[in-house]
């Protein structure tokens, strides 16, 4: 199966498999947590801040018409075994409302 970076199934892959994650900020309706981590992936790449944005929206297409990026901070887990440094991007996103129908 394959899916190209930036399509339905390409950012369902990406959360099943743990590179992309969200979680709901208790209290706080419509903001989240996207937790991205840095994983090899043809055509997306976690590094470019664009192609986090991009994930962030995917993951959160079902929810929301659009999202405001709040902040962003890195957590840096050290290289692994070829030298690649290893990192997780988190941001807090803010949900845009529907607008109702």
């Amino acid at each position: 199966m394959s899916a190209c970076a930036g399509s339905v199934t390409h950012d369902q892959l990406l959360q099943r498999s743990g590179t992309v994650r969200i979680d709901p900020q208790a209290g706080a309706p419509g903001l989240f947590r996207v937790s991205v981590r840095n994983d090899i992936d043809f055509g997306f790449d976690p590094d470019r801040l664009e192609d986090r944005q991009r994930a962030a929206a995917g993951a959160l297409r079902a929810q929301c018409d659009g999202l405001d990026f709040v902040d962003e901070a890195v957590i840096d887990g050290g290289t692994n075994f070829v030298g690649r440094t290893l990192r997780t991007y988190v941001m807090t996103v803010r949900c845009k409302a529907r607008a109702p129908t």
